[in-house]
């Protein structure tokens, strides 16, 4: 266990550490957070280190155990000038990080260098009392720094850490060594796609801190492979990453580089139907007509249409889906009275399952999804 001062591990000791994405949650901590942390940490009440994995002695057992890709990720580390790899304390860091940028104003009690309490109300660092920013300046840092790791032993490094701290099924797939998962986090992080999640309803910023962006872009990737069959169920999702635990992209035919870039324009296209669209106001879209509008733009990709008017278009899609449905509506209302005036019969009694309505409400089933379209194509076409 190493120790630092907290400004030393600011200036020093964080710029060295790699912040790989698969193994750290985004930064998720409000100001609140950070504050009480802050104060915590100034009275000795803040004891978890930050745990990190040692750079040079995970690529030296790589080397040494033949393993070129956890090889090629520690390389990558190396490559940016990294020591260490961050596998837990990424938000307490950005806290501490926040603290002497100036950027956190504190409130409340906190002891000086001498020891005595003083009252604070909302200032920052640089405007605090002299020995209250010493003592904040020589709060205690510790460090676990894990050696002689292969990349992928990370993973089960991270989610015993993190057991206690009720990950979520997203954030436990983006720590599988899977050459999937870069992939999916830049796809739904990026700058082309990032401002269309809180157009979506249900969507907020919490939702997508805990990467709920990510697992609708493997969603829906899954849902547009080439002749895919995969239900999006938390247990299918978990089974696509791990197709690719440990290997290479090259290896694992779904995650080639053909597929990906399909999908990157296929991604485009359901953009702008979110972006150009007029019928519904921000952060209102439904989420049934998105993946409607996935459905088509992945016809649009593999038709090569190219599209000039997408606020039309989209128009269009959505008077064809609410057709859909209502006519849906009307067959059921129609099958259950027949049903009815047959006196009931057990075994031919209409569900939801043979209607419109049902398919659009459940992407996760291939079947819904693969019935919806049809349906759809049928008319559009």
């Amino acid at each position: 266990m190493d120790n630092y001062n907290a400004k030393h591990f600011v200036d020093v000791i964080l710029p060295m550490i790699h912040i790989d994405r698969s193994f750290q949650r985004k930064t998720c901590w409000d100001d609140k957070t950070c504050r009480n942390f802050i104060e915590s940490a100034n009275r000795q009440r803040a004891p978890y280190p930050i745990v990190t994995a040692k750079v040079s002695s995970g690529l030296n057992r790589s080397e040494h155990l033949k393993d070129d890709v956890s090889k090629a990720k520690y390389e990558h580390a190396d490559r940016l000038r990294k020591d260490y790899i961050s596998l837990d304390g990424n938000n307490r860091s950005q806290a501490l990080r926040r603290l002497f940028k100036n950027d956190l104003l504190l409130s409340g009690s906190f002891i000086d260098a001498d020891g005595k309490e003083v009252i604070v109300n909302n200032k920052g660092y640089n405007n605090l009392p002299l020995r209250l920013q010493d003592a904040l300046r020589d709060m205690k840092v510790s460090m676990c720094v894990i050696e002689g790791c292969l990349y992928d032993e990370l993973h089960d490094i991270f989610i015993n850490i993190n057991s206690g701290d009720a990950l979520n099924p997203q954030e436990i797939r983006n720590a599988i060594n899977s050459a999937i998962s870069s992939f999916v986090r830049e796809q739904a992080e990026n700058t082309a796609n990032k401002d269309m999640w809180l157009e979506i309803s249900g969507f907020n910023d919490a939702k997508i801190t805990r990467s709920l962006d990510a697992e609708w872009v493997a969603k829906a990737y899954m849902a547009t492979l080439p002749d895919s069959n995969w239900d999006l169920n938390r247990s299918d999702v978990d089974k696509f990453y791990k197709l690719g635990r440990n290997k290479r992209i090259q290896n694992v035919p779904e995650y080639s580089r053909k597929n990906q870039h399909r999908f990157c324009n296929i991604l485009l296209n359901l953009n702008n139907f979110v972006k150009y669209q007029t019928e519904h106001s921000s952060g209102n879209f439904p989420q049934k007509m998105w993946w409607l509008c996935l459905y088509l733009s992945e016809f649009l990709v593999d038709k090569d249409i190219f599209v000039t008017d997408f606020e039309s278009l989209y128009k269009e899609v959505q008077q064809i889906d609410s057709d859909l449905a209502s006519q849906a509506r009307k067959d059921q209302a129609a099958d259950i009275q027949a049903w009815e005036s047959k006196g009931k019969p057990k075994d031919s009694e209409p569900t939801k399952t043979n209607y419109y309505f049902q398919w659009a409400s459940n992407p996760k089933g291939n079947s819904d999804r693969a019935k919806r379209k049809q349906a759809f194509f049928n008319v559009f076409l």
